[in-house]
């Protein structure tokens, strides 16, 4: 066979290839997201409590940076408002509140971290 006989099979092949990369590269573009959004959604609210009540949130901004891939625009900017509200509830709360955020921050919020 001659090289110019092969030409159209090497052709569909390249072809083959490109299209299988690019149907998956898209797929490994966005970031496994191991929570769903609503668990996202509170991981947010959780950062914003840590934050409000004067702790550390650098665990919880570690892992919404990771989980943030791949999520709607409109998720990630609840996520935010979420945080935001969050953070002035426990910086205004009394001394009740303050105590039920801190239950749900070293709680729930923990076992979204861990």
């Amino acid at each position: 066979m001659r090289l110019s006989s092969l030409t159209p099979f090497v052709f569909a092949a390249t072809m083959a290839v490109a299209g299988v990369v690019a149907a998956v590269s898209p797929v490994q573009a966005a970031s496994p997201k191991s929570l769903n959004d609503s668990a996202y959604l509170n991981l947010a609210r959780c950062a914003g409590i840590s934050e409000g009540l004067g702790g550390d949130a650098s665990g919880f901004d570690k892992l919404l940076s990771a989980e943030d891939g791949g999520r709607e625009a409109y998720i990630l900017d609840r996520a935010v408002a979420r945080r935001i509200e969050a953070a002035r509830e426990a910086r205004h709360a009394g001394p009740d509140t303050k105590a039920h955020l801190t239950a749900e921050r070293d709680g729930v919020c923990k076992a979204l971290v861990n």
